[in-house]
């Protein structure tokens, strides 16, 4: 047939011309049987289909009414991907237009649609159906060779009779049905079946079913990918089975969302039959509900049989429980390999699971009831409680027994507000919603509900200020009662905790609390502001798990404690105070932006190395990001900080005082460090360094005082292109016999040691104990004392490219090692290194070599130094150098005194080398110290925009010239 749509005169033309063959068909027709188309019927459109193939997508659009035909389609030349064959009713309302005809009692045209080698074809909006009760009714039938078919937005309506009445049934032999779907559909009284399916893709999504037959849907010898989701299925007849998987290949494969009621007996929700997905992606089975309610026989809710492998049974909600028979919520043939249980509500008449321990990979976080046996019948063995089910099977650890409190069992599996379900489950990896649709988990950033369902809870997010402690007036009782509320409501504005005085004896695990932010903030504070008031302890274990913390910082960002102690005490062995857990609740989230300040953090009553006071994992890799420790006092741990840690961490460490532990602040990997102003002193047994730090990181360890009877300084650092660590006006004490000051440990790059003063015994001030490929090291401006060992140290000093102005001591015999060469004096040292020019061999001239490294006056050291870009400030914070505009002193302390005179060369300009940087500074120099003798400035090449003025320089005369 010509399309309607050509103009008239060219009909006329297309008449009257001699052709024998018409146009291939392209473009979209209307089918009208009221004569208001290009076609009348379906047939006569299929007919022009055969007869003339089709070169382009090709459209028919269908009017209201109702059409009673048989419709056959064979293969159609020209069809393909692009150029696919649509039926679609007109008005997209696919109550208005009906194609089919009765059911009936014979077996020939069995059928509405019949696809025999069709394929790219597509069926919108229209009613397909066999009216009637006759037992032959099938609607649609799809045989071998027909690929890429596809039904949506239909009312498909096989006859109302348990015979021979599919709604769809495909014959196949394994040649595959490529890419094809059923979306959107009502479907009513037969189901679907697939037979030998082969290779491609089936989409079975968004349905409404209400079957009479013994299946919904039965898919057989599919290789390829199945979703079936999103549908809602009712079964009411006996020996029903909703879904069914059977000799299947399936990656990916997913059976997700759907509600299915069985009201008979002998039924199975979803079973899946010698059915085989992959270690790397596994056959999914999510948020399903599944109801059967019948009266007899044998039911399942979910069923697994054959050599079914590879599957994830997660997050359904299961209620199988009619008043007799035997009812398995989910069973698990002895044959079945690598299933996974998780997150599931089940409650059964019989067993909620019932499994062998070979058959499954893992199980957990579910809830198993059962009515009238043992909830979970695990090896042939029954079980009541989750301890003795854990201990036999090592499975279900998590996993709850009890009644999961169903709105309505046998009608409505949506959970009630006291349901033990909420929150009892885990994080499944990619699943972030339930069988609505609706977030998971809710609120945010809390443990999911097990089950199909995620209820939303009923607390408002938390915002001002609220009172911990046990007065009739507080608001929670404990710490552990406001983070549960935390990590459930979730925060809408900042958060403060005052807390009461007293002694809370809680171990808690802070995960991640939804809505925190910069502005949005959690604080803990005791009310008093005495951190003495209030502790939060618990005791010390004789086992790491689960519990070896007092705090545990495992997601939760954005978050203060001040003004309180935290306590391990107890003999025990494990005794860690405080935790940086990330990942430990499952959150896999870190930890960012957290303070501990003005608080005290202790170990009483242990001994051992497993009893750190700040302990950070690195497993897993998460990178916590601004972890503050301000103002605190810190004692009795084996570290202060001991740190594995991140590479991606940062650490802010500054103003503590540690007292009484082994070791100080060890940090082995972070991107970003700063140790500052803390007060570090050893225990007597204490073997190791005060401050130990390794990284890829510009560190800045700056105005520490270490008193310590192990290494002071231990560096392994190397900070990445174009940036420079800095270890400036720390004060290093060494008591230990041959310990070290400073020790550098393997590679070391791109360090300034600027400004220390170190004080050590027998040990070396600066050593490297290794240092292959260090370069790029800079020693200047320190005050390095050893009573009876080497000042220095430097078996690969060709890594430092700066050394000079420092004040070098040692009370033995041998004051430095250059390389391989020992020198004896500071000119042996000078020769050799061609180093040194300007530094001093003296005593530094401390208070107290082994206490107090501040400077006693006349100290050799003062106004020794030459500035240095960045450092205006000396241990203490008193600005350097003093006077101002003279030169400052070596070693961490600036001694008030007046500056020495002036005497002999100097340099100035831009080099490292150069005294002064420019005029300006060589005058005030020489105004605030004067001169002594003769004094020559030599000045680098190079262009000094200044304006100067001479006035009278004391000291200065026909012998003391400056030039």
């Amino acid at each position: 047939m010509v399309p309607r749509l050509l103009p008239h005169a060219l009909r006329l033309l297309v008449i009257a011309l001699p052709f024998t063959a018409q146009a291939q068909l392209n473009g979209t027709y209307v089918i009208d049987g009221g004569g208001g188309g290009d076609y009348t019927t379906f047939n006569a459109a299929v007919s022009d289909l055969v007869a003339q193939g089709i070169n382009g997508a090709v459209v028919f659009e269908v009017t209201d009414g109702s059409y009673i035909e048989y419709i056959a389609i064979p293969g159609i030349t020209g069809s393909s991907a692009a150029n696919t064959i649509t039926f679609r009713g007109q008005s997209l309302d696919s109550t208005l237009v009906t194609v089919g005809h009765p059911s009936s009692t014979l077996s020939s045209n069995n059928f509405v649609i019949h696809l025999n080698g069709a394929s790219h074809i597509t069926f919108e909006h229209l009613t397909i159906e066999r009216s009637g009760s006759l037992v032959f009714g099938t609607t649609i039938r799809v045989e071998d060779g027909s690929t890429d078919w596809h039904f949506a937005n239909c009312r498909i309506d096989a006859s109302n009779s348990a015979g021979n009445s599919d709604v769809l049934r495909y014959d196949g032999s394994g040649t595959g049905i490529g890419s094809s779907s059923v979306y959107r559909c009502a479907i009513a009284y037969g189901g679907l079946r697939l037979q030998a399916a082969g290779a491609g893709s089936f989409r079975f999504q968004g349905n409404t079913m209400e079957v009479i037959g013994v299946f919904a849907l039965d898919v057989q010898s599919l290789n390829g990918d199945v979703t079936c989701s999103d549908n809602t299925i009712h079964c009411p007849n006996y020996f029903a089975t909703a879904i069914e998987l059977s000799s299947c290949n399936v990656a990916p494969g997913e059976i997700a969302r759907n509600t299915i009621v069985c009201d008979a007996p002998g039924s199975n929700g979803i079973e899946l039959d010698n059915v085989t997905g992959t270690g790397a992606d596994p056959l999914q089975v999510l948020n399903n509900m599944i109801v059967l309610k019948g009266f007899n026989n044998l039911n399942h809710g979910i069923r697994l049989s054959g050599t079914t492998s590879d599957v994830d049974i997660v997050h359904n909600s299961i209620s199988v429980s009619g008043s007799s028979g035997t009812y398995y919520g989910l069973f698990v043939m002895p044959s079945c390999t690598n299933v996974r249980v998780h997150n599931n509500a089940i409650l059964a008449r019989t067993n909620a699971i019932i499994a062998l321990t070979a058959s499954l990979t893992s199980s957990d976080n579910n809830v198993f009831h059962s009515v009238t046996s043992w909830p979970a019948f695990i090896d042939g063995t029954g079980y009541n409680d989750v301890p003795t089910l854990f201990g036999a099977t090592g499975m279900n650890g998590n996993s709850f027994m009890g009644d999961p409190l169903f709105i309505d069992p046998s009608a409505d599996l949506h959970l009630t507000s006291s349901s033990p379900c909420l929150g009892a489950a885990s994080n499944w990896p990619g699943l972030t919603d339930d069988v609505d649709g609706e977030v998971r988990p809710q609120p945010a950033a809390t443990s999911p509900d097990s089950g199909a369902d995620e209820d939303a809870g009923a607390c408002a997010p938390l915002s001002g200020t609220y009172l911990i402690g046990p007065s009739l007036g507080a608001d929670f009782p404990d710490f552990s009662t406001s983070v549960a509320q935390l990590i459930t409501c979730g925060v809408s504005g900042p958060v403060i905790f005052q807390v009461e005085p007293g002694t809370y004896t809680e171990a808690i695990t802070f995960p991640p609390v939804s809505g925190t932010s910069t502005i949005n903030t959690i604080t803990y504070q005791g009310t008093i502001g005495d951190s003495t008031q209030v502790t939060l302890n618990y005791p010390a274990t004789a086992t790491a798990n689960p519990i070896d913390h007092v705090l545990r910082f495992d997601g939760v960002d954005h978050v203060t404690f001040r003004h309180m102690t935290f306590e391990r005490f107890g003999p025990d062995t494990y005794g860690d105070v405080i935790h940086m857990n990330p990942g430990i609740s499952g959150s896999n989230d870190p930890s960012q932006h957290v303070t501990v300040e003005s608080c005290r953090i202790l170990r009483t009553g242990g001994s051992g190395t497993n009893r750190n006071l700040v302990n950070a994992a690195n497993f897993p890799a998460l990178n916590e990001i601004d972890i503050r420790f301000e103002g605190n006092f810190m004692s009795g741990g084996y570290y202060a900080f001991g740190n594995p840690g991140n590479q991606g961490d940062e650490w802010i460490i500054t103003d503590n005082v540690i007292e009484n532990c082994t070791g100080g602040i060890l940090i082995i990997q972070a991107a970003a460090v700063t140790i500052s102003g803390n007060q570090i002193s050893g225990n007597a047994a204490s073997t190791q360094p005060g401050i130990r730090v390794t990284c890829n990181c510009p560190a800045s360890v700056t105005r520490n005082k270490v008193l310590s009877r192990g290494r002071g300084l231990e560096l392994t650092v190397a900070p990445p292109p174009g940036q420079r660590a800095l270890v400036a006006n720390n004060s290093l004490i060494v008591s230990n016999g041959s310990a070290n000051g400073v020790q550098f440990i393997g590679l070391n790059e791109d360090i300034d040691l600027v400004f220390n003063s170190v004080s050590v015994v027998s040990g070396r001030g600066v050593h490297q104990l290794t240092g292959t490929g260090s370069s790029g090291l800079t020693l200047q401006g320190n005050a390095i004392r050893s009573s009876t060992g080497k000042a220095i140290d430097l078996p690969w000093a060709g890594a430092f490219t700066t050394l000079d102005h420092q004040a070098l001591f040692t009370g033995g015999s041998m004051l430095a090692t250059w390389n391989t060469t020992n020198c004896t004096d500071l000119a042996t040292l000078q020769t050799t290194s061609g180093s040194f020019a300007n530094s001093v061999e003296a005593d530094p001239g401390f208070v107290n070599p082994l206490a107090d490294l501040h400077l006693l006056s006349g100290s050799p050291c003062i106004g020794s130094a030459v500035p240095l870009l960045g450092i205006a400030d000396d241990m203490d914070g008193e600005v350097r150098p003093q006077p101002a505009a003279t030169q400052p002193d070596i070693g961490a302390d600036e001694h008030p005194d007046a500056c020495s005179p002036l005497m002999g060369t100097y340099v100035i300009g831009a080099s490292a080398a150069a005294n002064y940087p420019s005029f300006t500074d060589a005058l005030n120099a020489m105004i605030s110290c004067g001169i002594s003798a003769p004094v020559i400035f030599e000045v680098e090449d190079g262009s000094y925009t200044e304006q100067i003025t001479l006035p009278n320089i004391p000291g200065n005369s026909n012998v003391n010239t400056i030039t």
